[in-house]
């Protein structure tokens, strides 16, 4: 791990806060932080399954997930915002985004692009606000419906990726109704 994060005690991480540790196999070192302010990086950890650890953490400046080979939850986080940027990038476990339903602001952009096992998203659906883009690609097992309910569901005018724009999805989260 890298940052000042790594002390089970520290409640607040600055600047940056990364763990790219292969052998690590859960994020408990971090049990007690609360707030992040910048980016906080869980990128490249072959064994991590879930963000428990981070049951403390409500407030981040910008979190990135990547690349974690494990990866099948998000569950374990007590994440209500995030001020600037979301990403969710190649993580070929991951089914689901259960865990994020505390979730109800990002600042910029939401990126959520190649988790080929994805198929629920619907735990963003408590997100009042984004102030960029959302971004769903690439995600080969997630109906076009869930891209679609959560876009409506948010207030947002489109999302960036191949989604009908005319689909009738009437808040379904499944693939019913839509390509």
């Amino acid at each position: 791990m890298q940052g000042r994060c790594v002390a089970s005690s520290c409640t607040t991480a600055t600047p940056t806060c990364s763990t790219r540790a292969p052998k690590l196999k859960d994020l408990s070192g971090l049990r007690n932080l609360q707030t992040a302010y910048g980016d906080v990086s869980i990128v490249d950890n072959a064994s991590i399954t879930d963000l428990s650890g981070l049951d403390s953490l409500q407030a981040i400046d910008t979190l990135f997930l990547g690349r974690n080979a494990s990866l099948t939850s998000v569950e374990g986080n007590a994440f209500t915002s995030v001020e600037h940027y979301l990403g969710i990038f190649d993580n070929p476990a991951l089914t689901s985004l259960a865990g994020l339903e505390g979730l109800s602001s990002v600042g910029t952009d939401v990126s959520i692009r190649d988790n080929p096992q994805l198929v629920d998203i619907s735990a963003l659906g408590n997100l009042t606000n984004i102030g960029g883009n959302l971004r769903i690609q690439d995600n080969d097992q997630l109906p076009a419906c869930a891209a679609v309910s959560l876009r409506d569901a948010i207030g947002i005018a489109n999302i960036d990726g191949t989604y009908p724009t005319n689909c009738d999805c009437a808040g379904a989260w499944e693939a019913t109704g839509c390509p």
